[in-house]
């Protein structure tokens, strides 16, 4: 679910999933796996929290709700 959320499939890699967090977030995190997996589960965290009944709506683009949120809008 977390891969799923963050790269897109679910079957990424660990660095592919830690690669995309720091593109997704604008920082540079570099051998620190466990820094990048906690801010994955962050962000799947953030995008299942706004759509409480994902598993039954049709997918919302991710990269448009990280934005809401971290803007500070729904």
């Amino acid at each position: 679910m977390i891969k799923q959320a963050v790269t897109g499939t679910g079957r990424a890699e660990k660095e592919q999933v830690g690669r995309m967090v720091c593109v997704l977030l604008g920082i540079a995190v570099h051998d620190r796996m466990d820094a990048t997996d906690a801010l994955a589960t962050a962000i799947c965290g953030l995008l299942r929290a706004r759509e409480p009944v994902a598993d039954e709506r049709p997918r919302r683009d991710w990269r448009a709700a990280l934005g809401r949120s971290l803007r500070g809008r729904r």
